[in-house]
């Protein structure tokens, strides 16, 4: 749902849209900047907020702002417009409207463990045929590793 966000705590006026919690706009990157998956707006919000804040020792998640610099959870949300993509989405509470991290990167080592390469029949069972880069559902015969 597209709409015009006016200036709300410090957002500038900027074509966004309002998402629900369960979209997939998220993109997980690898400490190798890799594709991992894509996730909803609740899970990236959660996963920053758990593993992305100033008050862990090591913070293993941050986002990337528009600009591609990465920030901590309490950086990203007070930022202002000047850090979010022109077209940023949100989730709306009651009374504030939080920015919904799009691509989020981890410190933390996602490697496959098996003895085995991955081949494509099994990525495609393990991640039931959705496409890790874009989020779509394809048959096996147009998907690659």
């Amino acid at each position: 749902m597209l709409q015009s966000i006016t200036t709300i705590e410090g957002l500038v006026d900027r074509t966004s849209y309002i998402c629900s919690p369960q979209d997939n706009t998220t993109l997980l990157l690898s400490h190798y900047w890799l594709p991992i998956n894509i996730t909803t707006a609740k899970e990236g919000i959660r996963k920053l907020v758990s593993s992305g804040t100033i008050y862990k020792s090591k913070p293993s998640v941050k986002v990337l702002s528009g600009s591609g610099e990465p920030m901590l959870w309490e950086d990203w949300i007070n930022a202002g417009g000047t850090c979010y993509n022109s077209n940023q989405p949100f989730l709306r509470s009651s009374n504030r409207l939080y920015p919904v991290p799009t691509i989020i990167i981890t410190s933390a080592n996602w490697c496959y463990r098996t003895v085995d390469k991955p081949n494509i029949k099994y990525l495609y069972s393990r991640f039931k045929g959705i496409c890790q880069i874009c989020g779509e559902h394809y048959p096996v015969k147009k998907m690659s590793i």
